[in-house]
């Protein structure tokens, strides 16, 4: 580690040292070319001034001279030019007695370029190698410059000192023009010949200061910038070794978590599979050493077949996935769920797998258990719609049975029972209440069964149906009993238990081809929370079991899914109505219980119903129906039923068994009919679901008028009106619809004589 750290630290410095040197020389050469390009630049200016003041000069002599010269005042500043004394008219005198001289191109030239020298240091010279006046002698640099014009030379231009300071000099021939010849064609001069030159002196100086300034600024500049520049280099130097501290902190941090996180990882090589590195907390939770775990390929570990894994390691690579669920493989042959989150890693020029393996066995298990709850609630509230449904039609079929049964039971009456229509009607009867048996069973199911509960020893109850289970068994199948000392009571109807056993071991009878064995137990339990939570509608508590176990063929899994469903049955047509297990599954909800069935096709099925402990004293046993019809001694009744048919027929009934009837089709017919009897009104008899107002109700409303009245409630279907589930408060009376004559009138003279 020590020796590729210094030979990285040698190899920046030289990149270092390297870059430095090539920022430097490439300041100075550019600081270079901005030298040399200040003074051209500064020279260039210079020249610049000088041609325009040359062309300047030119311009006005070449106007002068095209005009011939220009007369002015003689002055001491411009006396007579003695050498143009050979022009007749060099002097002349206006009409007006004004006095001119002549001032030709040359005089003329020569007082600007005075006035110049004088006004802005700037010299201009007219001059020849033959100069007329003394005046345009030329100078050293201007004779040199005119002998270069007789060679051709266009143009001269040089810096030169000139009274110790430097001047930029721009001298240029003067060619005889036409207008010329005027003055200098005594000269000999012709048109074309080089006279002579102009010469324009610029001081330099300025220029050399503005160049120096340039110069200067350039200095600085490229200082500054060399020095930013290596500033940044040692900078940039500063942070790579910043970077590579970094770097190797965060190398030494992502080992130090890799070894030490709590999680599970796992490095692996994509190309072989094999497991590069693990951590420690891989060790413990496989049970191999890390060193193990190094010599092994993640397909020892992971269950998958290997064409498969080989397709998920690919996706990592390729950057299409990183989350898989998988089962893994542990030391000691223990399989887990788990989640791995992988993804690519760099690691010494070669791409590797980074895992992370999350266990969630437990969470799948959790995951599992919910599925199974949510699918239990959706069964209980199907069964809840499906028992909406059948309470509803048996309400219906309970009006019209009542019809059937009255009827066929008050024609009996009348009729000799030697006469064969009197069978038939029995029949009729017999029908109507196998019928009627059949309503009962859907409105338990619906959990609308009227029932007057009370506290029974399960085990007293079940001892007293004892003798009817066996012979409803056949003596093919034993009967085993098995009750537990000390049982809790129970809360419920007593007839409710028998429905309960005799649907069960009917069920169990059936599931038995031949010789087998039923199991009737009791126990007491303490249900915890756990257990409750995987029951949707158990609270936790303790309650009484009720066990029903059968060696019969058993039930697959589709059927336990539909078991309670009214109508729902396995066996052929005309065996069974469908309706036995959901009128227990009724039963059992609506006491507040829990039904659990286990079954395996060929290995029989256990029904387990449990119901809650109730604290309190069992209830002694009521007297069963009397073997006379107890008579009417003509107390009034009030009947209010909205069936028509019903109403017409409870009159006749009551009539029959001895009593004075008020009869009303509705709330609203009830309560006048008792605002205009003044004389008692010992009971109503009231239906309880009717439109506009129910008996509940009306019952509340006529008792406040007449307290002394009596009440008692017929419905084939309670609605909730008077009943809480079905379960009927102590105080309330109540007959299911339909009923037989002789249950009628007993109920009728319970309730009076109470």
């Amino acid at each position: 580690m020590e020796d590729a750290a210094s030979r990285v630290e040698r190899a920046r410095t030289r990149i270092v040292a390297i870059s430095a040197v090539v920022w430097v020389v490439a300041i100075a050469v550019s600081f270079t070319w901005d030298w040399i390009e200040a003074g051209r630049t500064g020279k260039l200016f210079a020249e610049t001034e000088a041609r325009s003041a040359f062309n300047k000069d030119l311009v006005y002599r070449r106007w002068a001279a095209r005009q011939g010269g220009v007369y002015v005042p003689p002055t001491d500043h411009t006396p007579p030019n003695p050498y143009l004394a050979h022009i007749p008219d060099r002097d002349i005198v206006t009409s007006g007695g004004k006095r001119l001289t002549l001032v030709n191109p040359a005089y003329m030239t020569r007082q600007v370029h005075e006035l110049g020298r004088e006004q802005y240091g700037a010299r201009g010279h007219i001059t020849s190698l033959r100069p007329i006046r003394p005046e345009n002698e030329a100078d050293a640099w201007e004779t040199k410059m005119l002998h270069a014009f007789d060679a051709g030379v266009k143009e001269a231009i040089s810096i030169e000192s000139m009274d110790g300071k430097p001047f930029l000099r721009l001298m240029r021939p003067l060619v005889v023009e036409a207008g010329c010849l005027k003055c200098h064609a005594a000269q000999g001069y012709k048109e074309g010949d080089i006279r002579g030159g102009i010469s324009v002196s610029v001081a330099y100086a300025p220029y050399l200061e503005a160049i120096g300034k340039e110069r200067f600024q350039s200095l600085t500049a490229h200082l500054l910038i060399g020095i930013l520049g290596l500033a940044g280099v040692w900078a940039g130097n500063v942070s790579l070794r910043r970077s590579e501290r970094m770097l190797r902190e965060r190398e030494e941090l992502f080992r130090s978590q890799f070894e030490q996180h709590a999680a599970v990882k796992l490095i692996v090589d994509p190309d072989t599979g094999g497991i590069v590195d693990a951590n420690s907390a891989a060790a413990r939770f496989y049970g191999w050493t890390r060193e193990q775990l190094r010599r092994m390929k993640i397909g020892e570990i992971n269950t998958l077949p290997p064409e498969e894994l080989a397709e998920k390691i690919g996706e990592v690579v390729s950057g299409a996935g990183g989350r898989f669920e998988f089962r893994h493989r542990r030391a000691d042959g223990s399989l887990r769920d788990v989640e791995v989150y992988s993804t690519k890693i760099q690691a010494k020029g070669r791409g590797y797998l980074h895992s992370i393996v999350h266990d969630v066995t437990e969470r799948k298990r959790g995951e599992e258990d919910r599925k199974r709850l949510e699918s239990e609630l959706a069964q209980s509230e199907k069964m809840e719609s499906i028992g909406r449904l059948a309470g509803g039609v048996a309400h219906d079929f309970n009006n019209m049975l009542m019809v059937i049964l009255a009827h066929s039971e008050m024609a009996i009456e009348k009729i000799d029972p030697a006469d064969s229509v009197h069978a038939d009607l029995v029949e009729i009867r017999n029908a109507a209440e196998r019928s009627a048996v059949l309503t009962r069973q859907m409105l338990a199911f619906a959990r609308k069964q009227a029932v007057a509960p009370v506290v029974l020893d399960l085990n007293a109850t079940v001892e007293g149906m004892y003798a009817m289970l066996r012979r409803l068994m056949g003596e093919e199948i034993d009967v085993a009993w098995h009750p537990q000392a000390e049982l809790w009571p129970v809360k419920m109807d007593p007839g409710q238990i028998d429905q309960i056993l005799a649907n069960l071991c009917a069920n169990a009878r059936d599931a038995i081809a031949g010789v087998g064995k039923v199991t009737l137990r009791t126990e007491n339990a303490s249900l915890d929370d756990a257990w409750c939570a995987r029951h949707p509608g158990c609270l936790p508590g303790e309650y009484v079991v009720l066990g029903v176990e059968d060696d019969g063929s058993g039930m697959r899994k589709e059927t336990l899914e539909r078991l309670f469903e009214p109508f729902f049955t396995t066996k052929e047509a005309g065996q069974g109505t469908g309706l036995g297990l959901s009128t227990v599954y009724g039963i059992v909800r609506q006491n507040n219980g829990v039904i659990e069935v286990d079954s395996e096709p060929g290995k029989g099925t256990v029904f387990r119903i449990y119901l809650p402990r109730h604290y309190g004293e069992v209830t002694k046993s009521v007297a069963g129906r009397p073997a006379v019809i107890p008579m009417g001694h003509g107390e009034t009744i009030l009947l209010v039923e909205d069936e028509r048919a019903i109403l017409e027929l409870g009159r006749s009934l009551l009539e029959i068994l001895g009593y004075s009837v008020l009869a009303a089709g509705t709330p609203a017919e009830a309560i006048a009919a008792v605002e205009g009897h003044a004389e008692r009104i010992d009971l109503l008899l009231t239906d309880v679901v009717m439109p506009g107002m129910n008996g509940k109700e009306l019952a509340d409303r006529l008792c406040k008028v007449r307290p002394g009245m009596k009440c008692l409630y017929m419905s084939g279907y309670t609605a909730d009106v008077i009943a809480k589930r079905g379960i009927l408060d102590e105080q309330v009376e109540f007959i299911q619809k339909p009923f037989l004559m002789r249950d009628l009138a007993s109920k009728l003279r319970k309730v009076l004589d109470s």
